[in-house]
């Protein structure tokens, strides 16, 4: 997104005597923008913009630096009718036009958000952002093929920038065209040998599709590459688990659990690790109490601490929006299914863990670990 700057003003003409006063406030609107003081720029923008004297030539700018304070303060209906005012004086405003397609898509207006995503990539062909967004509007509702016709087309036009092999690749997988998928990754990794983006995405796939030592294998090149990247050493680390390489499981999320966005999650996943091993735990309950319990996945932790229950995580699972609750849900079969089975609840450990093999998205790697500990079972 361009910023706009005191340095535009150097383009300006100079105000007469009679559009001093609109100036100087269109001037400190800019300046209070620029400072990051959206309240001041809405309040300097909307005086200029009411002062019969400003110059027509500043009104575009007006609307959209005004829009651009509403947008940050979280007002995006006035934001959106800025820009709207905005483009309606100044059409080809490449900015603008991005930036109103932005907020249609926040308000799941998407044949509006692509319109001015297309308006934009026709005034700009070569920069990428209207073009990742017209293609993110798609994909959020879902119509992959679209999506992929636009990275397709991106592709073709500029075939040296890898980034967008990636994000075809990326929508093809979510389009579960898994050969597909792989095939632009591995075409990525051909050109590049050190995009971590492509190993770790490839080995995510390769998950999906149940291969999962390659994935591990995939993984292990992306950590070489990036060896500090926690959230790549928990993937990794599950991934080896749902084969039941424990010692390199532990040895991967002991790395991540060692970063605070990962440690619930990673202490989690470390604990049933230690219990797969056959290795008591005994520090897991202090681990825990260092960390947070009240928030998710801090129920799951509980539970397996001896300070929760099975009900109780099921409880926290099925708060806050449902998207949310539909993948804490799953989280809650996975890990109060193993911990049933851990108990010798074989009959509720493997109802639950069928559930989340069936009912968890693909992605999640509770999914592929369900399936992976129902293969373990005795028939």
């Amino acid at each position: 997104m361009k910023k706009v700057t005191l340095g535009f003003l150097v383009c300006l003409a100079l105000p007469g005597a009679a559009e001093a006063s609109a100036y100087s406030d269109f001037n400190a609107g800019i300046a209070a923008r620029t400072d990051g003081d959206h309240d001041g720029a809405i309040r300097f923008m909307s005086q200029a913009l009411a002062a019969p004297d400003l110059p027509a030539h500043l009104k575009p700018t007006a609307f959209y630096v005004r829009a651009q304070a509403y947008a940050q303060a979280k007002k995006y209906d006035l934001a959106t009718q800025d820009f709207t005012s905005a483009l309606s004086l100044k059409p080809a405003d490449y900015d603008a036009l991005y930036q109103r397609g932005m907020l249609y898509g926040r308000a799941d207006k998407f044949e509006l958000a692509r319109a001015d995503f297309a308006a934009a990539i026709a005034l700009r062909p070569e920069l990428a952002d209207a073009r990742i967004a017209h293609a993110t509007a798609y994909i959020a509702e879902e119509k992959y093929d679209d999506a992929i016709r636009d990275y397709d087309e991106a592709v073709a036009r500029e075939p040296e920038i890898l980034d967008w092999l990636l994000l075809r690749g990326e929508v093809k997988r979510r389009a579960r065209r898994y050969d597909a998928a792989l095939a632009d990754f591995g075409a990525v990794i051909g050109k590049d040998g050190q995009s971590s983006a492509a190993y770790s995405l490839r080995a995510f796939t390769r998950l999906e599709t149940g291969d999962v030592r390659q994935a591990v294998s995939d993984y292990d090149e992306a950590i070489d590459i990036d060896p500090n990247d926690a959230e790549l050493r928990e993937a990794a680390g599950i991934a080896r688990w749902t084969y039941g390489d424990w010692r390199g499981a532990t040895h991967q999320l002991e790395k991540s659990a060692a970063d605070p966005r990962y440690a619930e999650s990673s202490a989690l996943w470390l604990h049933l690790t230690a219990l797969k091993r056959g290795k008591d735990d005994t520090d897991f309950a202090a681990r825990s109490a260092k960390l947070d319990l009240k928030t998710w996945p801090g129920p799951l932790l509980s539970l397996y601490a001896g300070t929760g229950t099975a009900d109780d995580a099921f409880a926290a699972a099925g708060q806050g929006e449902a998207e949310a609750q539909k993948d804490r849900l799953c989280q809650a079969d996975f890990f109060v299914g193993e911990w049933h089975l851990g108990q010798k609840h074989d009959a509720d450990g493997r109802t639950l863990l069928e559930h989340a093999a069936s009912a968890c998205r693909a992605e999640m790697p509770e999914a592929y670990a369900a399936r992976a500990a129902l293969g373990a079972l005795k028939p």
